[in-house]
């Protein structure tokens, strides 16, 4: 079988045999004016919700930027997946609950098992991140900050869905991006 991977990373995609990577984004890191607020403010946290290695890289260099590190590596965090939650733990994290359903819906799973109404709580997410979890965190004392955005990128020339038995979309980002570049697609 052939896989169409479409996403940023298929480094911890299970199917690698016949993989061929077509990335149909990229990512933009908002400048640190834009962020250094949420992030000083977010050093007082004692929680923090992390749903992708990207936006775990875009928060922590710049929590790095501004000489944060050390408050912000005692924290709880929450993690979408294994991925995020290595990429968490490569600062020198070690308190981190991870998602046993890596998805958004999973992530809340694991959040509904924890009462949040005395902590306080940073979520730095892509501005193009789906509403679900912003949503479950409104009733609780959250700094919720995009870090990060996301742009569509062109296919490689290279590229003909004939080419694959499975296409793998690893956000709405990544399918607008395909709908926009290829319109829709009869199987």
């Amino acid at each position: 079988m052939r896989t169409l991977y479409f996403g940023l990373d298929p480094l911890n995609y299970p199917l690698k045999d016949h993989l061929l990577h077509a990335p149909l984004i990229e990512t933009c890191a908002f400048p640190l004016r834009d962020v250094q607020e949420a992030l000083q403010k977010g050093s007082f946290a004692d929680t923090c919700i992390l749903t992708s290695k990207k936006s775990c890289y875009y928060f922590f260099e710049r929590i790095k930027e501004l000489d944060l590190l050390d408050a912000f590596i005692s924290m709880s965090y929450f993690s979408i997946g294994r991925a995020t939650s290595a990429a968490i733990a490569s600062y020198g994290v070690k308190r981190i609950k991870t998602a046993s359903v890596e998805t958004g819906e999973g992530l809340i799973s694991l959040l509904d098992q924890f009462s949040f109404e005395e902590r306080s709580i940073i979520y730095p997410h892509s501005k193009r991140s789906r509403a679900l979890i912003g949503d479950f965190l409104k009733p609780f004392n959250v700094i919720d900050q995009a870090f990060y955005t996301t742009k569509m990128k062109a296919p490689p020339s290279w590229i003909r869905l004939s080419k694959g038995d499975q296409l793998v979309f690893t956000s709405g980002s990544v399918v607008e991006s395909f709908y926009h570049h290829f319109g829709s697609v009869s199987f």
